[in-house]
Order: structure tokens, then C-alpha cells, then sequence
């Protein structure tokens, strides 16, 4: 969890990153435009991967949890190192995160705003697509 501050500097208590981050709403991705693959990770066990077709080819890691306690505390560690997560309101079973991009992203400081805003929306993409898969009947 993030810890706040108050005016004075003082610790002020735990923020859960479900209210630092309240997710996104469910949009309506084609099926098309991502592909899974389970990869077995030494010390993690298996992990699933959701690979964005197309340029820049973003791949994202599934994180999934058994309660709200470990999602909170899973995404809270993502968040505090700079990993970018998304998740769908609501909820609390799974979490995307950033796991990088198979093809170069040339990004300088021109162009920093729009290419972090493509990846986001690549990434917020990744997980409608995922809750798509697994809860839409």
C-alpha cells in the first residue's frame, strides 16, 4: 500500500491502490487484437502473457489474486516500482502489467506524452481484453 503524508510531512496512514488507482471502466476490445501464451517462470510458476498484434507489439503480465487483500497488496508492489498496472472497476481478481514491447518505441521528449498515452491505452486495451475472455459468458 502507498503511504501518505500530511501538510506537515507526517505519515497520515495507508492509501489502498485501489483508491490511488480505481481502475478502468470495461470497454469493448476485439478478440483479434491480442494473443496469450503461458510461460514457465523459475521461482513464479506459470505466468500468462498477453501479446498486442500489431506495432509496438506490447506485451502484457496477468497478475491474478485470491482476494482483495493479495490484489491490493500485488498491485501496490507493481505501483511501487514504477510499474505500470491497469485493472477493470470492480474487479479484484486480476491486474495487467507492463512487461515491455517486442518492437523499438522511439521516444524522446517530443513525443513522451502521446507514446506514454498509447502504451496506456495498449495496456488499459490488454485488460478489458483478458476480463473479456474470462467473465463475459
Amino acid at each position: 500500500m502507498m503511504k501518505t503524508e500530511n501538510m506537515n510531512g507526517n505519515h497520515a496512514g495507508m492509501v489502498s491502490p485501489c483508491t490511488a488507482n480505481p481502475g478502468i471502466e470495461l470497454r469493448n476490445v476485439a478478440l483479434e487484437d491480442f494473443w496469450m501464451e503461458c510461460r514457465t517462470v523459475e521461482e513464479m510458476g506459470d505466468v500468462w502473457l498477453i501479446h498486442q498484434k500489431g506495432w509496438p507489439g506490447m506485451v502484457a503480465q496477468v497478475v491474478e489474486a485470491d482476494s482483495r487483500e493479495k490484489f491490493e497488496e500485488l498491485l501496490g508492489r507493481a505501483e511501487e516500482n514504477s510499474r505500470w498496472a491497469e485493472y477493470v472497476t470492480g474487479y479484484t481478481d486480476f491486474f495487467v502489467m507492463n512487461a515491455g514491447c517486442t518492437e523499438h518505441v522511439p521516444i524522446d521528449q517530443k513525443n513522451y506524452k502521446d507514446m506514454a498515452d498509447m502504451l496506456h491505452e495498449i495496456l488499459r486495451n490488454a485488460a478489458c481484453w483478458w476480463w473479456k475472455l474470462n467473465h463475459e459468458k
